[in-house]
């Protein structure tokens, strides 16, 4: 039997609240084996709301609903359901915040009624949703793996998947990200899928990560071999540090970053000569590998990158478009690795897969 999923809300439509809702039962769903119709986004319109669950019941024997339950002129999500059941709703106890949750169930039909807020929704559906789902809806038992690559492209695996896909009768999944791609097994014989996880990974063995973060990874090798890390950031504005310091016990190895963004904190912090930057621009790789040098005078660091680019969307030229970055990367003394990247995009995604990219060629180096 499978289940639909429904986000209420003209915030959620209009792109002004991000789903992660239904990216949460989405995901939790599939974990556990069940089966995901589709996923369906309705207005607070009482009438178009109404008429969209009564569709989602139609399609699918249980459908969880998220949103539009409280106490404000918007939330109508559960007169809507009342109109649509003859039986009373279950109340459903929220341990986290105020808006408590419902269950209709009548004719084979299930309909869960959850909380918009993610805090809320994803205790209830654990405490309440989940249970409900293993005893009268039992999952198709599915054995899972993950797999996690950098530097790596959906057209480098897709033929071997295929391959595995038809030899060993499995349901595959390729999620690419701006620095590699994830690749998803699942199946009901577990040992078909140890024998694919293996023969994928050997394969990829080069780009194939420990976790699935790259941020992790560089942490988990630096603090195991007792190294430091330092940064130069120019284009990426600190966020590459705001990457690393994201996970747990970055202090560990993880030293700072100079975000040296104009031409004078490049001389002041850096030591970058005036004349370099006069005669080659502060995107180039001569600065870069002046920047790394000061950086790894500066801090002392075993490990450095430095970077400069042109984010946009403007200050590009012919010579030098919006999207080129260059970085100067590596170890303490040794010669760094110098070289340019161009990427397309808007600002945030040159950021983006900038830092992305550079954490996965640190660790082509590293690992």
């Amino acid at each position: 039997m499978s289940i639909e999923v429904v986000s209420i809300g003209n915030e959620v439509l209009r792109g002004i609240i991000v789903n992660t809702n239904a990216a949460f039962l989405g995901r939790r769903l599939a974990e556990e084996g069940w089966d995901i119709a589709c996923q369906t986004t309705l207005p607070d319109e009482p009438d178009v709301l109404k008429q969209g669950l009564k569709e989602a019941l139609m399609r699918n024997p249980v459908v969880i609903a998220t949103g539009g339950l409280g106490p404000t002129l918007d939330d109508n999500t559960l007169e809507c359901a009342k109109e649509l059941f003859s039986n009373p709703p279950n109340n459903l106890p929220n341990g986290v915040g105020t808006a408590p949750g419902y269950f209709f169930s009548e004719s084979n039909r299930a309909l869960f009624l959850l909380p918009g807020v993610p805090s809320e929704m994803e205790q209830m559906f654990e405490e309440s949703v989940f249970p409900y789902l293993k005893k009268h809806l039992p999952a198709t038992l599915l054995h899972r793996e993950e797999l996690f690559f950098y530097l790596t492209r959906e057209n480098d695996v897709d033929p071997l998947l295929r391959e595995l896909q038809g030899k060993y009768k499995l349901d595959i999944g390729i999620y690419p990200s701006y620095s590699g791609v994830s690749i998803v097994l699942r199946g009901p014989n577990n040992e078909h899928l140890i024998t694919a996880k293996k023969i994928i990974a050997e394969a990829f063995k080069a780009s194939l990560l420990p976790s699935s973060k790259m941020e992790e990874a560089i942490q988990s090798w630096m603090i195991k071999h007792q190294k430091t890390l330092a940064l130069a950031e120019s284009c990426t504005g600190g966020f590459m540090a705001s990457q690393l310091t994201a996970v747990p016990g970055a202090s560990s190895y993880f030293l700072g970053s100079l975000v040296t963004y104009s031409n004078q904190l490049k001389e002041d912090l850096l030591g970058v000569s005036p004349e370099t930057l006069k005669n080659h621009g502060a995107v180039s790789p001569e600065v870069v590998h002046e920047m790394w040098t000061g950086l790894l005078k500066k801090t002392g660091a075993d490990y450095g990158i430095a970077v400069s680019g042109i984010a946009g969307p403007t200050g590009g030229s012919s010579e030098k478009p919006v999207g080129t970055v260059f970085y100067a990367l590596g170890k303490r003394g040794e010669k760094p690795q110098i070289n340019t990247l161009h990427f397309k995009g808007n600002r945030q995604t040159v950021i983006l897969r900038t830092t992305k990219w550079l954490f996965g060629l640190l660790l082509k180096q590293i690992l």
